[in-house]
């Protein structure tokens, strides 16, 4: 049996006389590796109906929206939550370890121009400003409204209760500063046997390299 190219992703194969072409995407040989290239880019939450518009860095799509259950997910995505507000989507980004933990500029966020486009995918939100940009997050009057759920023993602290910069008669679950400044003070990480990174004492000798 031999195999003559025809082309992207499409094979003539020929068997004695019988020549049989084949035409099928193969999505090990065809697809995109940006997954990318295949979403609608967003600039606030407005922007994608019946999705979600989620930015990262500097970059912003609309993802599909999913309940804690994640079926709604392909295998290769989690379903996951963004800040503080309760909203989720499916995340296709590799999952936080210790040896690569999560960083405060590479959090996903929900960008927005009004109250309005966050009140829609939850109830409560709000659209609040932090340093000129405007997030979907959750109105608070306490520290603890903002603490974020563990992740695979990955506790972050990224955010913070302070004055909305955009409306300052209220408070806003947003960015800490000094997490900016200090990443890994913002990150707890507790290791399989119940070895918490943050409760290291000098009986330990060198701390140990989790490659980070």
């Amino acid at each position: 049996m031999r195999a003559t190219p025809m082309g992207p992703c499409l094979c003539t194969f020929r068997c004695g006389t019988t020549f049989i072409i084949a035409g099928m995407l193969m999505l090990s040989g065809c697809s995109s590796d940006d997954d990318s290239q295949n979403k609608t880019s967003c600039q606030s939450a407005a922007d994608c109906q019946g999705s979600v518009c989620v930015a990262r860095g500097s970059t912003s799509f609309c993802e599909l929206s999913c309940t804690a259950g994640g079926n709604e997910c392909s295998a290769s995505a989690s379903c996951n939550g963004v800040g503080a507000v309760g909203i989720n989507f499916c995340d296709d980004e590799p999952a936080p370890t210790a040896a690569t933990p999560p960083k405060a500029e590479e959090q996903p966020r929900i960008p927005c121009k009004i109250d309005a486009e966050c009140s829609q995918l939850h109830a409560g939100a709000i659209c609040a400003e932090f340093n000129g940009v405007r997030d979907c997050t959750i109105p608070c009057t306490t520290e603890a409204q903002c603490t974020l759920l563990a992740v695979a023993g990955i506790e972050v602290d990224f955010l913070a209760c302070q004055k909305d910069q955009g409306n300052p008669s209220r408070q806003a679950c947003l960015p800490d500063p000094a997490c900016a400044q200090d990443p890994m003070s913002c990150v707890s990480i507790s290791l399989p046997g119940g070895f918490d990174m943050d409760n290291v004492t000098p009986d330990f000798g060198v701390m140990p390299d989790f490659g980070f």
